[in-house]
């Protein structure tokens, strides 16, 4: 009987043996893998020694692919002693809590994965979160990131799962300055009028009723609110350091609010039911000018903006632009040809770039 323990025993005993040794080996393979995908993401000298490679990287970006598929175990990035920015694509991973250790992670940006394995980490030290087409039930663990100055969550819109960010959970970050949401239900969004110090803020397919908190937010440089179903702009007049407006694909006809933004750089207006662009005749800064798919039929306002570079009118009921004949400076000019009047005169000012395919 002792002799059969004895050999059950030792037989234990191997089989542990090899499943540490198993699992060792996977990670040393995966440590190999990472040390391949970092110095390729960071360009750095085929001839240079691991240690070279385990010091030079700040940054490293990691999918599916690059695993075939395997499981990341995060345990193993802790051998980059200086990493500062981590990008998980679509992966499964393990030892989420080992990212709490790296303290000097600055950046992380998740895409295509599962985030409920996140809930109980603790990052006070991340200043970058981007989420992006997660499945996720909810964005708890942000509460704690207290240095946190960036934040970026994409939900993708086949996904039907009900999520909401709740501002609440935000409003004690008080180095946030950048929020981005887009097909994100939000609750008490009245509270963003307390997050002064916001720089930039884009709310994408996100179903806000009331903007009443936008005229708090002296700070903001940049405003996106695209796809929002918005039929007026009330309050965006009070934003006189912005100088990037997105509005585009919503219902607004009427913008003089914007006439009060003297600081305005880029202008997105396109896809709304506008007419008129008369209250942007006085902002000399404007630079890139966007009035695709809307009902403007006169654009000659650009006369009055003396840094334009960029004008799109395609798809307007724009047809005569005879006073872009003489055009003494460079712009490109994006439209659809077939409707403008005399358009070979205008081809003929070597000023302009015309196009009828944006790029932006």
């Amino acid at each position: 009987m002792k002799r059969k323990f004895i050999i059950a025993l030792l037989t234990v005993i191997a089989l542990t043996t090899g499943l540490v040794s198993v699992e060792l080996k996977k990670s040393i393979d995966q440590k190999r893998e990472l040390l391949e995908i970092a110095a390729q993401d960071m360009n750095i000298e085929p001839k240079s020694t691991d240690e070279d490679i385990l010091t030079s990287v700040t940054m490293i970006h990691i999918s599916y692919q690059d695993l075939h598929g395997k499981t990341l175990n995060l345990n193993n990035l802790h051998m980059f002693k200086n990493l500062e920015s981590i990008y998980l694509d679509g992966l499964i991973v393990s030892n989420v809590s080992a990212l709490e250790n790296m303290k000097g992670l600055k950046e992380l940006h998740i895409s295509n994965m599962n985030l409920d394995q996140f809930d109980s980490i603790q990052l006070p030290h991340l200043k970058n979160l981007q989420i992006l087409d997660c499945k996720f039930s909810n964005l708890y663990f942000i509460k704690q990131m207290s240095e946190l100055e960036g934040l970026s969550i994409t939900k993708n819109k086949d996904d039907k799962a009900s999520v909401v960010c709740d501002i609440e959970d935000l409003i004690n970050n008080e180095k946030l300055e950048v929020i981005y949401l887009t097909n994100i239900k939000i609750a008490n969004i009245n509270l963003l009028s307390s997050m002064e110090q916001i720089t930039s803020l884009g709310l994408l397919s996100c179903d806000v009723k009331d903007f009443s908190f936008l005229d708090k937010l002296n700070k903001l440089e940049s405003l996106e609110l695209k796809d929002d179903n918005l039929k007026n702009i009330e309050g965006i007049g009070k934003l006189y350091n912005l100088k990037y407006l997105n509005i585009e694909n919503n219902y607004i006809t009427d913008i003089h609010e914007v006439s009060n933004l003297k600081n305005l750089v880029e202008v997105y207006l396109g896809n709304n039911t506008i007419t008129d662009i008369s209250p942007l005749k006085d902002l000399e800064h404007i630079q890139t000018l966007r009035l695709n798919d809307t009902n403007v039929m006169d654009v000659s306002v650009i006369l009055d903006l003396p840094k334009i570079q960029i004008l799109d009118i395609r798809n307007t009921k724009v047809k005569n632009l005879d006073y872009l004949m003489n055009y003494p400076k460079s712009l490109e000019l994006y439209l659809n040809l077939n409707n403008i009047e005399k358009v070979d005169k205008l081809k003929e000012n070597k000023n302009l770039y015309l196009s009828e395919d944006y790029i932006g």
